[in-house]
């Protein structure tokens, strides 16, 4: 779990509603679900990822390895192929193709992080979708009693656009042929060309996080630690106290006893797999949603 304040906890489906008018409706917020209370780091980062073992060195060669076979091998699935050099959207469909990547995920939409926030089954190992064929399953090192849903007002130097920031990181490639996300020393979030169905339908946007401050290079900073998000953290109120830019940060949970009534109540406004997922596996895991509900009537 991780240390920070929750601003609320909902039952229902309009007790979150109300919670984000009440408490999101100053600006362009993003919202991110969790089935699991774990930071806001991206996936290829996570010692669970690797078999326990930390980030490092040689993980890393694995990744762009990885990354670079995604490339090659994508495009006869792909209907619009980004131009190669474009790598924040090529990370931004394997992301959302259940790929580790270096990005995180977010959404303009709250119903939409309400769903990936309730799963069908209960840890320590989640199934948190079923698409159609073989399981996306997260780990958590506990049974939890509660998923997550953050919501993140962006600090407004923080929030740029995929081409904009495709052009800091070809300055940053004359320095380090291999991008590191040391050259990285603010939060960004960026909103993705439309160039995958998933995106759009997700209402997607992404984030990146920096280095660490304590030495350990390559590993970034959750989002909930960063001292321009992080209110609990003397950093953040100094920031404040200069008038410095900063952002918002919220943390809500969702009891583990309500994820099936949430999931009922999110499918009976539209917002499903078929809908989030649009395509035949999204399709075939929404109706196997169905049926499954079907035989306990």
């Amino acid at each position: 779990m991780t240390a920070f304040a929750v601003s609320h906890t909902v039952e229902s489906v309009a007790g979150y509603v109300d919670h984000i008018e009440k408490n999101c409706a100053d600006g362009e917020w993003l919202f991110r679900g969790q089935p699991c209370d774990k930071p806001l780091l991206p996936k290829i980062y996570r010692p669970e990822f690797w078999g326990g073992e930390p980030y490092d060195k040689g993980k890393k060669e694995i990744e762009l390895e990885m990354f670079e076979e995604f490339k090659r091998k994508a495009v006869p699935f792909l209907d619009r192929v980004p131009p190669d050099d474009r790598r924040l959207e090529w990370s931004a469909i394997a992301q959302h193709h259940f790929m580790p990547t270096r990005l995180l995920d977010w959404s303009a939409s709250a119903l939409t992080a309400l769903w990936f926030s309730v799963p069908e089954k209960t840890p320590p190992r989640i199934d948190v979708l079923r698409p159609g064929i073989g399981s996306v399953r997260v780990s958590c090192s506990a049974p939890p009693n509660h998923s997550v849903v953050w919501a993140s007002l962006p600090c407004s130097s923080d929030l740029v656009h995929a081409e904009h920031w495709e052009k800091k990181l070809e300055r940053k490639e004359k320095l380090d042929p291999v991008y590191k996300p040391s050259r990285i020393t603010e939060t960004w979030f960026f909103r993705p060309t439309h160039t995958d169905r998933r995106i759009a339908a997700q209402a997607s946007s992404f984030s990146v996080h920096p280095d660490r401050k304590d030495g350990k290079e390559g590993i970034p900073t959750p989002l909930e630690e960063n001292g321009r998000y992080g209110e609990q953290r003397p950093e953040y109120q100094k920031r404040v106290n200069e008038s410095k830019p900063v952002g918002k940060l919220l943390k809500i949970e969702v009891p583990q006893e309500k994820w099936a009534d949430l999931r009922e109540e999110l499918n009976r406004l539209g917002v499903n797999e078929a809908r989030l997922f649009p395509d035949l596996d999204g399709l075939c895991g929404q109706l196997q949603w169905w049926a499954q509900q079907q035989n306990k009537k």
